[in-house]
């Protein structure tokens, strides 16, 4: 029996043994970064479409631009296809190809989220959904979003001050600013003072041969330019707009309610004061009102 099994292993042997290997390696033809990721997008919009096409051959050529998209295509499928060249332009403008291998290297550290049991980065989007689906059914949550967004360039009063605001009405500012200056100032006879003292004095001798060094650089392209290139070439650039006299710079003038002010002061048409407080009424979305109630 062994005699034989070896016998038919040789012969098939034989028979494959000399028969030529093509080596010739197969190059898929790859587009930008931009076309890739649209493709990707479109084959798996594709896959969730049409599960029984399983490779995915009724689809590939549409998805790599080399074809028309079948005749059931979806129509979010169809609407990524028909800006499929615009995408991939926008995609490869924000991530040119000097960014290629740290994106790469990226992606590769986000694998280990997906993995079983804690699926952490699809769990954390599943939890998003959850809380938009939230909000969806919530009214009051979406009467207050719909009265943002039709402020577009608003701030609210109580946020004028940005983070200094709550930063002042920290009870204890007093006590937290005395400390951070004791432990950056080196009096003698305190051990609890100057803690930080000589870290703090080798950062200003720093900033100070960094400043004395300064000099505008002579092109700066915002492309491949760090931040703190573009920092140094807009502190250090010169140019007529900064100081331009006598152009007219507009300021907006707000009422109580943090409302733009009519450029008369008052209260004139198409603006109505209806409840006669003084103020132009607004509707139940926050938006300004005439007098049938119409934004």
């Amino acid at each position: 029996m062994r005699r034989r099994a070896l016998f038919l292993g040789w012969l098939v042997w034989s028979a494959f043994g000399c028969t030529p290997f093509d080596t010739t390696r197969s190059v898929v033809p790859r587009g930008t970064l931009g076309e890739e990721v649209v493709r990707v997008f479109c084959e798996r919009m594709a896959s969730d479409h049409d599960p029984s096409d399983v490779r995915g051959l009724a689809w590939k050529p549409a998805c790599r631009g080399s074809g028309p998209a079948p005749a059931d295509a979806p129509p979010r499928l169809l609407a990524l296809l028909r800006n499929r060249a615009r995408l991939a332009a926008a995609i490869d403008q924000f991530m040119p190809a000097p960014l290629h291998d740290d994106l790469g290297a990226f992606l590769g550290r986000l694998l280990p989220l997906y993995d079983a049991p804690g699926e952490r980065l699809p769990r954390d989007t599943r939890l998003v959904a959850d809380l938009l689906h939230t909000l969806a059914a919530d009214d009051d949550a979406l009467g207050a979003l719909a009265r943002l967004g039709t402020r577009e360039g608003y701030r609210p009063l109580r946020l004028a001050l940005g983070v200094a605001r709550p930063a002042l009405a920290y009870p204890d500012l007093d006590a937290f600013a005395g400390l951070a200056l004791r432990t950056l100032t080196d009096r003698p006879g305190d051990p609890e003072d100057g803690l930080a003292a000589a870290e703090f004095s080798a950062v200003q001798a720093a900033l100070a041969l960094e400043l004395a060094t300064l000099e505008p650089p002579e092109a700066v392209d915002p492309a491949d330019a760090s931040t703190l290139a573009l920092s140094r070439d807009l502190l250090l650039r010169q140019d007529p707009a900064f100081g331009a006299e006598g152009v007219t710079r507009y300021a907006l003038a707000r009422d109580a309610r943090g409302m733009a002010l009519p450029a008369s002061g008052t209260v004139v048409t198409p603006f109505v004061d209806i409840d006669g407080d003084g103020l132009a009424d607004l509707d139940g979305a926050g938006r300004f009102a005439d007098a049938t109630g119409a934004a």
